[in-house]
């Protein structure tokens, strides 16, 4: 655990706040700013798609539902320490309230999971680049949004994430070291540092 000293600006008291180096909890509103995030590359898809054709915009919305709600729930976030958590809903920063309708299966993903859940996605991401191409505004807005929203997850949660079997996870070994040690009850990760 680290203590960080932040003075107030103006030579008074300092604030000591306490910030584990693992997101071990989310917090609704770390859902919310998520959610919002993924909005953008979301509406402007739909919007370059409903201009053109209102049926593949509801097979947009329909594959949406089924890429996020099925696949990535069932071959990825239930391998997720989050998901594994003892309570009957997720609680994560993409998923709140949700019911989890699979069952965990903490540990390391095969290959086939990670093509599956990967291919969808990409799946997802690329179908509307048919219809955004005829509107070129929208096109970069739907590319500098994914753009930023992969940057940001990057940067702002994959260092710090207690996922340590997901294949983006960025956590350094030594810090991975220390959680587990910190947590021993979490079995959920362990046998799953290199």
């Amino acid at each position: 655990m680290q203590i960080l000293k932040i003075e107030d600006g103006k030579g008074g008291r300092a604030l000591n706040i306490s910030e584990d180096p693992i997101k071990t909890a989310h917090r609704f509103s770390d859902c919310i700013y998520w959610n919002l995030f993924i909005l953008i590359p979301l509406i402007t898809a739909c919007v370059g798609i409903g201009r053109q054709s209102g049926f593949w915009l509801i097979v947009y919305l329909l594959l949406s539902v089924v890429v996020f709600f099925v696949v990535v729930l069932k071959f990825f976030c239930t391998h997720c320490p989050h998901y594994a958590e003892r309570n009957g809903s997720l609680k994560c920063m993409f998923y709140w309230g949700v019911p989890k309708y699979f069952e965990a299966r903490p540990g390391p993903y095969s290959f086939l999971e990670q093509i599956f859940t990967v291919g969808s996605v990409l799946f997802w991401i690329i179908l509307p680049l048919f219809w955004l191409c005829f509107h070129g505004g929208l096109l970069t807005i739907y590319v500098a949004s994914l753009a930023v929203l992969v940057a940001t997850l990057r940067r702002y949660e994959c260092g710090r994430c207690p996922h340590f079997c997901c294949p983006v996870n960025k956590v350094p070994e030594h810090m991975k070291r220390c959680h587990l040690q910190k947590t021993p009850q979490d079995d959920t990760q362990r046998g799953n540092l290199h």
